[in-house]
């Protein structure tokens, strides 16, 4: 993920149980920061002051610090946790839950785990509508997107798609 501000590109190394913070004014990592089991999704707060990293084996997310590189916390999820995405106003990450078929709000700033939100079989990705009232999440095994409005945590009716979605970006 690139942070908003364009100065950081984070990289999740699954096989390393890191993050890459590269600089892209140097093109050169300037942090490696451990992070849970097999780190997966990477989102950075839209003041580009902290990074939200899913940790797929260890089912958490781990919180860092861009400024110093460094994990300031972890906040637990449901199983096998996979992307990540920010709200535009940084109020709210959704975390993708792949084996519990839905999703964790955690609330910003804070990192307070909300209630579950089931979405449907394969959680897997997360886009936020322009303003972000709507969260749309990609239920890959059920073939499904579907909407969350995000102020009440309600999941709508769920959208059947292609066959195994994967990815999701909501333009408006």
């Amino acid at each position: 993920a690139v942070s908003p501000d364009g100065s950081q590109l984070w990289v999740a190394n699954q096989g390393s149980g890191t993050v890459s913070d590269v600089s892209l004014a140097t093109g050169t990592v300037a942090h490696t920061v451990t992070v849970g089991a097999a780190p997966f999704g990477v989102a950075v707060t839209p003041d580009s002051a902290h990074v939200y990293v899913t940790n797929g084996g260890s089912s958490s997310v781990s919180v860092i610090d861009a400024a110093s590189a460094s994990v300031t916390g972890t906040v637990t999820t449901g199983a096998d946790p996979q992307y990540v995405q920010i709200s535009p106003d940084g109020s709210v990450a959704y975390v993708a839950d792949f084996g519990a078929g839905g999703v964790t709000p955690i609330a910003l700033p804070g990192n307070t785990a909300g209630t579950f939100i089931p979405t449907g079989s394969g959680a897997y990705a997360v886009g936020f509508a322009p303003g972000g009232a709507t969260a749309w999440v990609v239920n890959t095994n059920a073939n499904t997107v579907t909407p969350v409005t995000v102020a009440t945590g309600t999941p709508g009716s769920s959208v059947t798609v292609g066959n195994v979605p994967d990815g999701v970006t909501v333009i408006g």
